[in-house]
């Protein structure tokens, strides 16, 4: 990658794509990447180090960051193919989860962490992740000073078809 600070023991593969929206995103990418005609994002280019496919012609939700300048994303950052999101995950996209900016969702190990709200912290072996990712969203509670999951019928639905604890 260029301009990589931190080297790396592989190549990186390289997608040209156009961003269509950012939701929650860092300012940069709005600032430098967005309203591009094309930019550049890197990924590992092995299977074993995280490597992300994409279908062209395809619209994504992706996630990353920007290492050196550039835009990066990995196997270990949340991706999907906008299509596959469910109503509730695309709501939460244009409204919503900028409303859990201020809170800790699962691990952190960053110093940046201890600044943030608990709540929707740490790991709970009796919740169906896959339903939480697709249904529920981690929201700032009333008073400001701690995060809870949302609930919804959809997720109660998902949480009763799949998991049994």
């Amino acid at each position: 990658m260029p301009n990589n600070p931190y080297p790396t023991p592989w190549k990186e593969q390289v997608y040209k794509l156009r961003i269509r929206a950012t939701y929650a995103s860092h300012t940069a990418v709005k600032s430098q990447f967005f309203g591009s005609s094309y930019v550049k994002l890197y990924t590992p280019s092995s299977a074993v180090s995280c490597r992300v496919t994409l279908q062209p012609g395809s619209y994504y939700v992706l996630f990353g960051k920007i290492v050196a300048g550039n835009l990066y994303t990995s196997h270990c950052d949340w991706r999907e193919k906008w299509s596959r999101l469910t109503p509730e995950q695309r709501e939460g996209m244009r409204t919503q989860y900028s409303r859990g900016c201020d809170c800790l969702i699962g691990f952190c190990f960053s110093s940046k962490c201890r600044g943030l709200l608990t709540g929707c912290d740490g790991f709970d072996r009796n919740v169906n992740n896959e339903c939480r990712a697709k249904y529920q969203r981690c929201e700032k509670q009333v008073g400001g000073r701690r995060c809870a999951w949302s609930n919804s019928k959809s997720y109660e639905l998902c949480n009763q078809s799949v998991f049994f604890p």
